[in-house]
């Protein structure tokens, strides 16, 4: 008898899906407003509608991809093409993260951050570029940039993004 328990309570084990360590569900993706940008020139949206991909009129390119599991929220990616400005131009690159930010994140988001960056200390990176970090946004939020320039002019990535813990 007992050996027809452990047989059946293991095949009961093995039908059972596993249990999912995420949680959360990524926030919404925004398509309407990103569509609506007047820097965008056109957008193509993933099929699981939590990323989509943005050509902007000035040739840039913007990829904005909404997560959930560990953490919620979105991440941000504004490809500058050609010769960056110097990386001690920091008010050229903080004017590209609040624009990566309003067209990529929910105006609320974008709100809040936009507000956090005002107050984020920039600075550059041992490996050229720069960061930006601050106290923490409105509640828990998390919110970071990263200005990345590629070798051979071939652009520059910056990068923004928030979570919730």
């Amino acid at each position: 008898m007992i050996a027809i328990l452990a047989v059946a309570f293991g095949v009961a084990l093995a039908v059972m899906p596993p249990a999912s360590d995420c949680s959360m569900r990524p926030p919404p993706l925004n398509v309407d407003h990103i569509r609506t940008a007047s820097e965008v020139k056109s957008v193509v949206v993933d099929q699981n509608e939590l990323a989509a991909t943005a050509l902007l009129n000035d040739g840039s390119v913007l990829r904005v991809t909404n997560m959930g599991c560990q953490h919620s929220g979105s991440i941000v990616r504004l490809w500058v093409i050609g010769q960056p400005p110097s990386t001690t131009e920091t008010q050229v690159w903080i004017a590209k993260a609040k624009l990566a930010a309003d067209i990529g994140f929910d105006p609320v988001e974008a709100k809040f951050f936009d507000k956090w960056l005002a107050n984020a200390k920039i600075k550059p990176q041992e490996e050229g570029g720069l960061t930006a970090d601050g106290s923490f946004g409105e509640g828990d939020i998390t919110y970071e940039v990263i200005v990345s320039p590629r070798d051979m002019d071939v652009g520059t990535l910056v990068t923004v993004s928030y979570a919730y813990p």
